[in-house]
């Protein structure tokens, strides 16, 4: 239809053109060729590619020969266009196209011949078939020149379509064929066979048998994951399976470098040496193959060379499997570089790998969080100890670690509890000691003020009881001088009471005994002189109180009986010449004097023995209060010195507490253990 239609539009552009030029009716070729050509472009939108679109084409071409003819006024040359138009309809390879213009040219012969003979015109112009005259005969001769090359075209038609039919045939056999091929052969479907019904199926079906084992061992090859490169005798490549292309378009910036050149279009027929090195010899790969590595540029590869032997022994060449170990060099020298940094602690370092999966980046992968796990270890220890070097006891590890890592941290983190509840319970005892160490402080300075004044009164005691035993040993020693003077005055007042009972005889020694009487005397008035001072001494030892009133009144009977005496003596002197007769009277007063004495004597006695029991009552008292006073030093000092030990105390203990206090505690942090450290317990 889009051929047919393109020569719809030539004939228009004909009728318009030529047509019009050699005859006129330009009008005529211009509205009547659009009209047809219109026509024709309707069938060919409204019926595409159908049969009735050929026969309107077919109906088309008659149209545009009626027009040419009418056009020049039925010249028979133009009749020749009939016959060329319906060679067109050949193309459709159908005989109704050709029947519809055969039925279509014959009503208009037949019409248009009428309207000749009736002499109709169409807009002034002549309406004509014929040239030179008009009649059925003439029709009838043209119809049957149309019939009959109808009839050659119609045969030309079978027989194309049988040649056509036939052809398709074998085309159709050759297409199985083909597409079977292609199905084997581009595919790779290789359960694909021809049907036994093709006359050729047999060698086909050889012939793919061969391609399937040739195409199997090919897809195995090429979807093998180690890259292989195939090579003849002489060395070159001849085949590259997919994983070796990949591998040389990845190293194509490697030899570029090191200046090969190589791309994946142009690797077969290049020399297997510029690929891999001058170890790449064919020559080489004998036996069990040769296992070799070669460097591109930075690229390490991993070559295996196996040598391909035909069956009569013939070398047909070598095998080269490729690997790209590359990646796996550079782990193996950053996991040395890695381990040598890791073990002098720097663990900063990690493994770069592509991420493409595989044992070496597994191994890559775990190394890094290996050292990304020990790291975040190392940092989170390192900052608890950094904050505990500083005194700061509120960190902890707060990541969950697994394993002997998990121990570390939950050993150091209870490390951190129990030295938090330590530091705590050192703050606390501190806190305690320097109260303690206040308190016993203020008691001993209390104590020391006290001490002080009871030493100082103990003193004023010792120097007032070191007076009185003087005053006391004074009086012993008076005592013991009176009680001499009182044996005195006893045996003197005994020899005067012998002197009495003489005295009838011998009133001569009146006299020489009144002076010793008045003698006497002295001593009397000394002894109770001496014993007025004895009882003064009682009054201030005040434990003599008693003794001291009996002495004064002894004293005082003493001085009056020695006043007695003296008047007695006085008068008996005066009155010596009186007489005799009061010598007995004197005998008698003699006689009491004479007790008298020896009682004073036994007095005096008592009151030196008791003097001297006194005195070394005294003595001891006066030792005691000696060694008491120095007991009393010897304590004021040690209260001193406790006093002074419990301020060092004090002092100590805020040193310990300002030293402790630079520790920072969790008080949210666990509690410590039960069992507590005695060295810090403060109970």
């Amino acid at each position: 239809d889009d051929f047919m239609m393109k020569i719809m539009f030539g004939h228009w552009l004909l009728a318009v053109a030529v047509v019009s030029w050699a005859h006129g009716f330009f009008l005529t070729g211009v509205l009547g060729g659009a009209a047809i050509t219109l026509l024709a472009w309707c069938a060919k939108r409204l019926l595409p590619g159908t049969v009735y679109s050929g026969m309107v084409f077919g109906i088309c071409l008659m149209l545009f020969s009626a027009l040419y003819i009418q056009q020049g006024l039925g010249r028979i040359e133009w009749h020749f266009h009939i016959f060329a138009a319906l060679a067109f309809l050949l193309r459709y390879k159908d005989i109704r196209p050709l029947l519809a213009a055969v039925v279509t040219v014959a009503v208009h012969h037949l019409v248009m011949n009428i309207c000749q003979s009736l002499g109709l015109t169409v807009f002034g112009m002549p309406i004509t078939v014929f040239d030179y005259g008009t009649g059925f005969g003439i029709v009838f001769l043209h119809a049957a020149f149309v019939i009959f090359e109808a009839l050659v075209l119609g045969y030309i038609i079978f027989d194309l379509t049988e040649q056509f039919c036939q052809r398709s045939s074998e085309a159709d056999q050759n297409s199985q064929v083909l597409d079977v091929l292609e199905q084997v052969i581009t595919k790779r479907e290789v359960a694909v066979t021809l049907s036994e019904e093709h006359p050729q199926a047999h060698v086909v079906n050889t012939l793919l048998a061969i391609i399937k084992s040739g195409i199997s061992t090919r897809v195995g090859f090429d979807n093998a994951s180690v890259a292989m490169v195939f090579t003849d005798e002489a060395g070159a490549v001849v085949y590259l399976n997919k994983a070796a292309k990949q591998l040389i378009t990845d190293l194509a910036p490697s030899y570029e470098r090191i200046g090969e050149h190589h791309r994946e279009g142009q690797l077969v027929g290049t020399p297997v040496k510029s690929l891999l090195g001058s170890e790449a010899s064919v020559a080489d790969a004998v036996g069990t193959g040769r296992r070799f590595e070669t460097r591109v540029d930075a690229r390490t590869l991993d070559v295996v060379a196996s040598p391909v032997v035909g069956d009569n022994g013939q070398s047909l060449g070598a095998i080269f499997e490729l690997v790209d170990r590359t990646e796996q060099r550079n782990v193996e020298a950053q996991l040395s570089e890695i381990v040598s940094a890791a073990s002098v602690g720097d663990l900063s370092r990690r493994i770069e790998y592509a991420g493409r999966g595989g044992f070496v980046d597994t191994l890559a992968g775990g190394v890094n969080q290996l050292i990304s796990v020990s790291d975040e270890l190392v940092q989170d220890c390192s900052t608890v100890l950094r904050a505990l070097s500083t005194g700061d006891l509120t960190q902890q590890v707060a990541k969950d670690y697994q394993g002997q890592f998990g121990d570390l941290t939950r050993n150091l983190n209870n490390t951190i509890v129990k030295l938090t509840g330590t530091v705590s319970g050192i703050q606390n005892g501190a806190t305690h000691v320097e109260r303690g160490a206040q308190g016993i402080a203020g008691s001993n300075a209390d104590l020391t003020t006290r001490m002080h004044q009871k030493a100082s009164n103990i003193k004023q005691t010792a120097a007032r009881m070191e007076e009185l035993t003087v005053t006391v040993r004074e009086n012993a020693e008076h005592a013991v001088a009176a009680n001499d003077l009182a044996v005195e005055a006893r045996d003197q007042a005994v020899h005067g009471g012998g002197v009495v009972n003489r005295a009838v005889d011998a009133m001569s020694a009146i006299s020489d005994a009144s002076k010793k009487v008045t003698e006497i005397t002295g001593v009397i008035n000394e002894i109770a002189f001496q014993t007025n001072l004895l009882a003064r001494a009682g009054e201030h030892g005040r434990g003599f109180a008693v003794v001291a009133s009996e002495v004064r009144n002894l004293a005082a009977r003493s001085a009056t009986a020695a006043k007695e005496i003296n008047v007695l003596i006085g008068d008996s002197v005066t009155k010596v010449a009186e007489g005799a007769a009061l010598v007995d009277e004197s005998g008698k007063t003699l006689g009491s004097i004479v007790e008298s004495v020896q009682k004073a004597s036994d007095v005096v006695a008592q009151i030196t023995e008791a003097s001297q029991s006194q005195y070394h009552s005294i003595e001891t008292i006066n030792g005691a209060i000696a060694e008491l006073e120095s007991l009393t030093r010897q304590n004021t000092s040690l209260v001193e010195n406790a006093a002074a030990a419990s301020q060092r105390m004090g002092e100590e203990a805020r040193s310990l507490a300002s030293l402790v206090d630079a520790f920072s505690l969790d008080r949210d942090a666990p509690a410590r253990p039960a069992r507590e450290n005695p060295l810090v317990s403060v109970g």
